[in-house]
């Protein structure tokens, strides 16, 4: 099955970095600012989703 990278990133993209609110038992673990956190968990999705695409387009660009 063939898809394009375009397609690929798209659903990457429009995957929520931290849909919703944060888990109580996140909170309750932490016991930190709370805003803080999400900022900081939002971060961290950004830069693996960042990482993601730079792998899919590796690994097409060497023709898979």
């Amino acid at each position: 099955m063939l898809v394009r990278l375009s397609t690929v990133i798209a659903a990457i993209d429009s995957e929520p970095e931290l849909p919703g609110e944060m888990p109580d038992e996140m909170w309750e673990a932490i016991k930190n600012d709370k805003d803080a956190m999400r900022q900081a968990m939002v971060i961290a999705v950004k830069k693996t989703k960042a990482g993601i695409k730079n792998r899919l387009a590796d690994f097409i660009n060497e023709g898979l």
